[in-house]
């Protein structure tokens, strides 16, 4: 990453003493045979049936209620996320928590940032409130995931500094597909992904470099009523029909690798609007059509 990227210490040395307290932080485990819902149950059916590659997927859950919500944020703290994990350590070692505050702007000192402004968000209007604050440190992380952090330091003008930022975005393109099945497959109860179809991991080329297949993973997809009735063609009489079929529709997603030379990227205009953008590439949609 670091020759293509210029992103240093995340190499494969400089990352591997991590993971072993990142999983163990994180509880990650394989899931076990009762989180296997229909679907997934199907999935790992159908990949022995054809001989293909397949295992099940690590987790990241503790104390899992096989709601089905993993989507929309489990109300019962079993998926791993910073709330349960990082955030709460961090308070543990003396870290101060502000919720409802918005970074705004770093002020430079030469090449060092002098200062953090931020400014409290009125909570019940969503907007921000003539609170401001000023955080002063010796070292400042930004840590507000690849669209947050591009977005911050680009409305703070680091592009001539930073010239890869806001480049090179990857999303992992993620088509899925459904079907009506005899038995009742429920899909919005249990884990999503409990079982991962591997047999096309990576990308298979010619001789000539030419797309034969694979560069996907796929796994059960789980969809709440209220996402599926929203994806589901059709209007009136026959929505409706459909929508009683509901617990006997299932479908498979594939998460899609990037490919390197057709990345998307951000950018901010000077009036601090952001735009996103992704153009799906030659061979990113031949992906999407295997």
């Amino acid at each position: 990453m670091e020759k293509t990227y210029g992103v240093q210490g995340h190499s494969p040395e400089d990352l591997n003493p991590y993971w072993k307290e990142l999983d163990e932080t994180l509880n990650v485990h394989p899931a076990k045979e009762e989180y296997y819902n229909k679907m997934n149950q199907l999935v790992r059916k159908a990949c022995k049936s054809l001989s293909w590659e397949g295992n099940p997927v690590p987790q990241a859950r503790k104390n899992c209620q096989k709601s089905g919500h993993c989507m929309q944020g489990c109300m019962y703290g079993a998926k791993q996320s910073q709330l349960v994990t990082h955030i709460p350590k961090a308070m543990s070692l003396g870290t101060d928590i502000y919720a409802d505050c918005k970074a705004v702007r770093l002020e430079l000192k030469g090449d060092k940032v002098e200062f953090l402004e931020a400014v409290m968000i009125d909570r019940p209007s969503g907007k921000e409130s003539n609170i401001v604050l000023k955080f002063e440190a010796p070292i400042f992380a930004i840590s507000a995931g690849g669209f947050g952090s591009s977005t911050f330091l680009l409305k703070n003008g680091w592009k001539k500094k930073l010239p890869a930022l806001g480049e090179y975005l990857a999303i992992n393109p993620s088509p899925f597909i459904h079907a009506f099945y005899e038995e009742p497959i429920i899909q919005w109860r249990n884990i999503p992904s409990a079982f991962g179809v591997e047999e096309f991991r990576l990308a298979r080329f010619k001789e000539d470099g030419s797309y034969i297949e694979g560069g996907f993973l796929i796994m059960a997809n789980q969809l709440q009523p209220g996402s599926l009735a929203a994806l589901i063609p059709g209007f009136g009489v026959e929505h409706r029909e459909i929508m009683k079929q509901l617990p006997h529709i299932g479908g498979t997603i594939g998460w899609i690798d990037d490919v390197p030379s057709e990345l998307g990227n951000i950018s901010v205009s000077a009036s601090g609007k952001r735009t996103i953008t992704y153009n799906f590439g030659k061979l990113t949609k031949e992906f999407l059509k295997d």
